[in-house]
């Protein structure tokens, strides 16, 4: 067991339990956004796209197995990529790529600099050990997103006063609420949803809204029955704090990496929205 600890209060269970229920099933519709983007048309490619998919998750899960603060860090640098272009119209733009990174560091980088020494225990836990290049690598970042915000400042006006509204709401929700929970309410309230409104349109226009409904609870229940499956097992060795976190944010950083891939590098930028 580790000696710096986090514990759980109530409302970290219950921003770990939002994250669970409602943030992490809006990957459900990843083999639904596949096929409304054509690469999914036959039983096969589908049987194909769930192999490689799985496939990749483990292929994170036993990296970070190996390599836990090395893959880490690619984690968040994806998150924010993932998180501040998916909240953000596609645009073939240097701009959309400033604005998608500075959206996603306000998120990653604010919520773990308002609570340093929360969020250090945390991620202690993940990677099981010491965290200082993580906290290299947040400050270096943190310093090129602020440098990106004032590039905008002299080349965009309109795009920087847009962000800069944007980025003070989330900063304060992050700098009043405990970390776990400003995360959760984002992820669960502002990125799915974001993530919904873009995606479920172009899916009503292939399949109907029951098909659609079917697929997404079918691949939700696989979801949160791994879940469980991993928690009953690793419960055995763990505090229900390491248990927790490591299953909830490990997991998401398996989900991510295809997720990402076929979200922001397939169906965003062939609909461009």
């Amino acid at each position: 067991m580790l000696n710096n600890f986090y514990i759980l209060q109530w409302w970290d269970f219950l921003a770990l339990i939002l994250i669970f229920i409602i943030g992490i099933p809006h990957g459900a519709f990843d083999v639904a956004v596949g096929t409304s983007i054509g690469i999914l048309n036959s039983y096969k490619t589908k049987l194909l796209f769930i192999f490689f998919y799985i496939l990749l998750s483990i292929f994170v899960l036993i990296f970070w197995y190996f390599f836990p603060v090395f893959t880490f860090i690619t984690f968040l640098i994806c998150s924010v990529f993932h998180f501040g272009l998916g909240d953000t119209k596609y645009k073939k733009t240097f701009n959309y790529l400033v604005d998608g990174f500075i959206s996603g560091s306000v998120i990653i980088f604010g919520i773990s600099l308002f609570h340093q020494n929360d969020v250090d225990k945390i991620y202690v836990i993940l990677v099981n050990g010491n965290t200082s290049l993580i906290w290299d690598v947040i400050y270096f970042c943190s310093f090129i997103s602020i440098v990106m915000f004032f590039y905008l400042l002299l080349n965009s006006l309109k795009l920087f006063i847009k962000l800069f509204k944007r980025s003070i709401m989330l900063l304060i929700l992050f700098f009043f609420l405990p970390p776990l929970v400003s995360f959760s309410i984002y992820f669960c309230f502002i990125h799915t949803f974001n993530h919904v409104k873009r995606v479920y349109p172009y899916l009503l226009e292939i399949f109907d809204r029951k098909v659609i409904l079917k697929s997404f609870i079918f691949y939700t229940l696989i979801t949160w029955t791994i879940g469980l499956v991993v928690f009953i097992a690793f419960f055995q060795s763990f505090t229900i704090t390491e248990t927790l976190l490591r299953i909830i944010f490990i997991g998401l950083a398996a989900l991510t990496f295809p997720h990402m891939f076929l979200v922001d590098f397939l169906f965003r930028p062939k609909k461009e929205i």
